[in-house]
């Protein structure tokens, strides 16, 4: 199946402390994608799993996971 487009463009960047689990990310929305970036290694995660971004206990955005790649190894 195609990724699916946002279906608002937001006004301003996500203003958020996305996690996964205990592990922080940083998420930065790029043309019409939402780039979400683990600060730390993580396993597990897949095409087809969703991403949701939380102000406090606010929902303020989510997308599925369409591609996933390796960050570059340290040298």
């Amino acid at each position: 199946a195609a990724a699916r487009r946002p279906t608002a463009r937001p006004s301003t960047p996500p203003n958020c402390a996305p996690t996964a689990g205990e592990t922080e990310v940083t998420a930065e929305v790029v043309g019409e994608e939402l780039r979400v970036s683990f600060t730390e290694p993580v396993r597990g995660v897949a095409p087809g799993q969703a991403v949701v971004l939380y102000d406090g206990t606010r929902v303020v955005g989510s997308a599925t996971i369409a591609t996933t790649r390796r960050a570059a190894p340290v040298a």
